[in-house]
């Protein structure tokens, strides 16, 4: 682990244990970003073997060693959250992945998370008050180009050409898919940022820092409704390759 110790070594292994569930999220070769549930077989040193849902398929090979994976898991009012790489799939259904940072301390997640592209409008502010754009929201041949987000009530994840230092503030404003609604401007603070190994961009998560709980709701709402799509709905989603060949099982 880079940078890391004995100490955090030990840290490691009491928070993944053998049958610890938690979240893995996975930059897939095409830049998008797989959300799914996993279980810890076991952590020795700077490693942990999870079973992950997809690995049962040999189709994982289309997710290759060296992929890069953020774990994290709740534990009481805490939430861990580290930065690792596939180092093998050849036990499946168990992934090898080490694990080489911690992440900054994150609060613990209250919403439900989804991946999902949407419009939006993205800038951070630098400490003299320059604004940067990183998404400008505007239209390409008629459409808006969407975003690659992990979004929930509580912030959001987006690729950033830059890495953004730790509580810098930004502003956001969300596009629903059918321009019918927007969500206001809302004040966010980076939580972290980190390299993508899909791509030269930064993986950048915020929290919203300054919202009313109408925006909120609204984002809750949109988060919920994604979810609870009808089954048809979901099938007839345009996934990217790489990903539509994993979840075609």
């Amino acid at each position: 682990m880079r940078g890391g110790n004995d100490k955090q070594m030990k840290e490691l292994g009491k928070v993944f244990q053998t049958g610890t569930h938690l979240s893995v999220s996975v930059n897939t070769p095409c830049g998008y970003t797989l959300i799914e549930g996993a279980v810890v077989a076991k952590t020795a040193h700077d490693e942990i073997r999870i079973v992950l849902p997809s690995a049962v398929s040999p189709k994982m090979d289309h997710i290759p060693v060296g992929t890069q994976v953020f774990l994290s898991r709740e534990n009481g009012s805490d939430l861990f959250a580290y930065n690792g790489l596939i180092c093998s799939h050849n036990e499946r259904p168990f992934i090898r992945v080490k694990v080489f940072e911690r992440m900054p301390a994150m609060e613990k997640r209250q919403h439900r998370r989804i991946s999902v592209h949407l419009p939006m409008y993205c800038s951070v502010v630098d400490n003299n008050g320059s604004f940067t754009v990183i998404h400008d929201g505007k239209k390409v041949n008629g459409k808006r180009v969407p975003a690659d987000l992990s979004l929930s009530a509580g912030g959001f994840r987006v690729k950033t050409p830059f890495p953004v230092e730790k509580d810098t503030m930004a502003v956001v404003v969300f596009i629903y898919p059918d321009e019918a609604e927007h969500v206001l401007p809302v004040l966010s603070t980076s939580v972290y940022s980190y390299p993508s190994t899909a791509s030269k961009n930064f993986l950048t998560g915020f929290k919203f820092s300054l919202i009313n709980e109408h925006d909120r709701r609204k984002i809750d709402n949109l988060v919920n409704e994604i979810l609870c799509a009808k089954e048809s709905a979901h099938r007839t989603r345009k996934f990217p390759s790489c990903l539509a060949r994993i979840r075609n099982l």
